[in-house]
């Protein structure tokens, strides 16, 4: 595309693509959860992990380049228009944010996790966020993303095992936030038990929880 009005318009497009695939992968959960259910009733086995990765993977690709572009236009619009520029500011570069703080963008997820905990139990345990306030260009909602599930079900394992044990305050989750030249690493460590030996070998399977059919 050579003007602003193509990109506007494949940008139009693509925003119109991506509200239509919104719940795609809420509804995929959901179908994944009724075939392996009537799979176990009906004693066959089903081996839908090599599909589902493979879409998934496919589906993450496609979203992040038509939201790259769609910002892209966005911020190419407000500067031939000499208007503020969208969220992100000059520090975006379409969905990219050039000064991402893994540890600011932990904090928020630390929020939500927390809501979401509040909203199941009534209560969710202290988090003890760790590590220097750096920056890296990356996408932000990618982090805040896998770091809301992963303390959601860190608080709910933490929650449910401090019910079980004596103490009457639960032990704070951390999240150590460390980062070298070239990447970054997040840790987060809780006492809510771990999981099972058993089950090791299936944590990476898509579907697969240990908190049943709620969380």
């Amino acid at each position: 595309m050579g003007t602003v009005e193509e990109s506007r318009r494949l940008a139009g497009i693509l925003v119109g693509l991506l509200d239509e695939t919104e719940h795609v992968t809420e509804n995929l959960a959901l179908g994944l959860r009724e075939a392996n259910r009537r799979a176990e009733a009906m004693r066959l086995e089903l081996d839908l992990q090599p599909f589902l990765r493979g879409m998934i993977a496919s589906r993450i690709g496609r979203r992040v380049l038509a939201e790259h572009h769609i910002a892209l236009h966005a911020q190419l619009a407000a500067s031939a228009a000499d208007a503020p520029l969208p969220p992100g500011g000059a520090a975006a570069a379409g969905c990219v944010n050039t000064t991402c703080s893994p540890k600011k963008v932990a904090l928020a997820a630390v929020r939500d996790a927390a809501e979401a905990c509040f909203q199941r139990v009534g209560t969710a345990p202290a988090v003890e966020l760790r590590g220097a306030d750096d920056t890296l260009p990356f996408i932000d909602f990618h982090i805040h993303y896998i770091l809301r599930e992963v303390l959601k079900n860190a608080m709910r394992a933490t929650m449910e095992n401090s019910s079980s044990s004596q103490n009457s305050r639960p032990y704070p989750i951390i999240v150590l936030v460390a980062l070298g030249p070239a990447a970054f690493t997040l840790r987060i460590s809780d006492r809510g038990g771990g999981i099972p030996a058993e089950l090791w070998s299936r944590i990476y399977e898509l579907g697969f929880s240990t908190a049943g059919d709620v969380g």
